[in-house]
């Protein structure tokens, strides 16, 4: 499901940004003109909003929350992936609960 995302969506983004001269999201390679990529923050302090969680600790929140962010900057086509990367959260929340973790005593003491 990620794989399609990343085969349907992604690739097809990144190829359109190059066809049309657009800047890419990231840069593919180390530019050799700067030393660092690190940029001094502004920030001297925190504060706890700066420790929440966008969508109320969700991960359908926080994919509400990129997709508003998307599309307020402009970025229509990486809003329209919302809802495949929601059906990726919710496919790893099926998964974690489905595998809670423990090991299977016969397996264990085969090996």
């Amino acid at each position: 499901m990620s794989g399609a995302l990343f085969d349907d969506v992604l690739v097809p983004l990144a190829e359109a940004r190059r066809t049309s001269g657009a800047p890419p999201y990231f840069p593919p390679w180390k530019d050799a003109t700067v030393s660092s990529y690190f940029v001094r923050s502004e920030v001297t302090r925190l504060t706890s909003t700066d420790f929440e969680f966008p969508g109320d600790g969700y991960a359908e929140g926080l994919v509400d929350s990129l997709e508003a962010w998307w599309r307020e900057h402009g970025d229509r086509e990486l809003a329209v992936a919302a809802p495949r990367l929601k059906a990726v959260a919710n496919a790893l929340r099926s998964e974690a609960v489905q595998d809670d973790g423990s090991v299977d005593i016969f397996c264990y003491t085969l090996f």
